[in-house]
């Protein structure tokens, strides 16, 4: 066997299968990712996670601010009724 053992073979067979599936493996997730850019990938969707949160903050802020103004505009209504009603006991 020209000094090489059989499990020396064996290691080497094992050795080029995994080397021949880390190749492919890699190949793969090159292939997985538009031009094969895993980190603008990435980036992107950190991206788009930040514009979904931006979003959320708006919609939070423009809630709560229509929600305080309706609560002043029912005071002022009220505040209105109230110096009204009164008016009208004053007159008699």
């Amino acid at each position: 066997m020209n000094g090489i053992s059989a499990d020396q073979v064996t290691t080497d067979e094992r050795l080029g299968n995994l080397e021949r599936w880390r190749s492919d493996m890699e190949k793969r997730f090159a292939e997985a990712f538009p031009a094969g850019d895993h980190i603008g990938h990435c980036r992107y969707h950190a991206l788009m996670i930040e514009d979904i949160d931006a979003r959320k903050k708006l919609r939070r802020a423009v809630l709560e601010k229509s929600i305080a103004g309706l609560v002043w505009a029912a005071m002022v209504a009220l505040g209105i009724a109230v110096w009204q009603y009164i008016k009208s006991q004053v007159r008699g």
